[in-house]
């Protein structure tokens, strides 16, 4: 079943461009590029920083829904919004992708509609975890949602 699930999607038309993934493998072949990298937790902000780094010369936005950075740690932040303040990565808070098009995407950055030129976009958006399956074998899942998973005595 592997440890991730499924990918999150966003659920909008034209998520299966091939422009659009889920993964980053080898940040080598996306060179002079404007790259979309939706995800505020570590896996997005890490992707970012390899998209980002100046040899490769794109135009990287970093897209979080929240107002802050509340899934990522602190080494991959302080290098993130180095990055930031060098030109090598935008930084949008309290954004999302409304409109995924082959050669843009329509972006709301704090109600604001903007179309943003996108060559590639990559979604760090969570997983969707097999749980029907897993249920239908008998499997009992509690999901907790910031409760402690402790018995309490």
């Amino acid at each position: 079943l592997g440890v991730r699930g499924s990918p999150r999607r966003l659920g909008l038309p034209n998520e299966d461009l091939p422009k659009v993934t889920y993964n980053l493998v080898d940040p080598q072949q996306y060179q002079q590029k404007h790259i979309v990298v939706v995800g505020g937790g570590n896996a997005g902000v890490e992707a970012a920083q390899y998209l980002g780094k100046k040899n490769l010369q794109n135009h990287v936005t970093l897209l979080v829904r929240g107002d802050a950075f509340d899934r990522c740690n602190e080494e991959n932040q302080k290098i993130i919004f180095n990055m930031q303040k060098l030109g090598l990565v935008n930084i949008w808070f309290k954004s999302s992708v409304k409109e995924i098009q082959a050669d843009h995407l329509v972006v709301e950055k704090e109600g604001q509609s903007q179309k943003l030129k996108n060559d590639f976009l990559f979604i760090f958006a969570g997983a969707e975890m097999p749980f029907k399956f897993l249920m239908s074998l008998g499997v009992q899942i509690d999901k907790k949602f910031g409760e402690s998973a402790a018995k309490k005595a």
